[in-house]
């Protein structure tokens, strides 16, 4: 029977960055590891769920069958009160995938929070996907800090690039912190010169978000609570100034000239900060002055880091494996 490194992920099929990542995670890991050890993508929740909305290639997970002999579950934070003592207690090796330090808290009525922190001290490995979250991780849990490796997403170059046929565009996301847009977007509304104008984007494609993103020159971040939220950093590599919230995680890839912070819920600053930008769009050519960092974040969050960090962990887990 073959050994399998199985990524348990959420069956939901909206344009989040988590999902994404933990698809692509398991893309690269099946690609290098032994051959008589297979990686799946594992949806317990509707064993047939596929998401959709951005092409991948892994293989599935088609049953809920779980080995001791063979299997090894690396389980998303949001899961861990429900199904870690599920997996000690048949006696399945697992490591837990954290992308949101701000949800490890997670758990239903039916779970305690003693049920996350024994999670935690019988995982095997920690997966943490920013600094942020590592030090997150280390304060609610310091027996973990020794087991806690730091891993990478990539993003998709040729498709997150910079457009020469620029729009006076901004474009935010509507499902992140919609409140907040809204008040936002009806501060602005009567100061917006023109031809300038707001594109939300809403429940689109992978492709079509990097289509959008290419074409405008503004993208405002609301993201409340994030580990390494993805849209702003995939809109600066587009060519966009990022103004918004960093979500506290995005803190170590937000940097002047092509990140602006502001502190969430102060909105006239937020406002001035977009009026600003758009005179000084207006008044220069200010795309090329967005590169030099790009050109630091496309090496930090290409392929070949990912892959690279992904292999620290893998090798150790599949040493006791083989």
């Amino acid at each position: 029977m073959p050994k399998s490194i199985i990524y348990l992920c959420p069956a939901e099929n909206v344009p989040t960055g988590g999902i994404k990542v933990i698809y692509r995670h398991a893309e690269i890991v099946a690609k290098f590891l032994p051959h008589e050890i297979i990686c799946n993508v594992w949806h317990p929740q509707d064993l047939n769920f596929r998401c959709t909305w951005f092409d991948h290639n892994v293989t599935f997970k088609q049953d809920s069958l779980l080995d001791p002999a063979t299997d090894f579950v690396v389980i998303p934070e949001i899961a861990v009160a429900f199904f870690a003592k599920k997996l000690f207690s048949c006696g399945i090796r697992y490591a837990i995938f954290v992308q949101n330090a701000y949800q490890i808290h997670h758990r239903d009525s039916s779970s305690t929070d003693e049920d996350i922190e024994i999670g935690y001290r019988k995982a095997e490995l920690i997966l943490s996907i920013s600094d942020n979250t590592t030090q997150f991780i280390q304060m609610a849990y310091p027996f973990c800090a020794d087991k806690i490796f730091r891993v990478y997403y990539s993003i998709d170059m040729e498709k997150f690039n910079c457009s020469s046929t620029k729009e006076k565009l901004i474009t935010y996301m509507p499902r992140k912190n919609a409140y907040h847009a809204q008040i936002l977007l009806h501060l602005l509304r009567n100061s917006l010169p023109k031809p300038w104008k707001v594109g939300p984007i809403d429940n689109l494609s992978e492709t079509g978000v990097a289509n959008i993103l290419s074409k405008s020159r503004i993208f405002l971040s609301f993201s409340l609570l994030e580990g390494l939220a993805i849209p702003p950093l995939e809109a600066s590599l587009c060519g966009n100034f990022v103004i918004g919230y960093t979500g506290e995680g995005c803190k170590e890839y937000w940097s002047e000239p092509n990140f602006s912070e502001v502190y969430s819920g102060d909105f006239l600053t937020f406002a001035r900060k977009v009026l600003d930008r758009i005179n000084f769009i207006d008044a220069n050519d200010s795309t090329s002055m967005l590169n030099p960092l790009n050109d630091r974040l496309r090496i930090i969050f290409s392929r070949e880091n990912e892959e690279k960090h992904l292999r620290q962990v893998f090798d150790r887990i599949t040493a006791t494996l083989r």
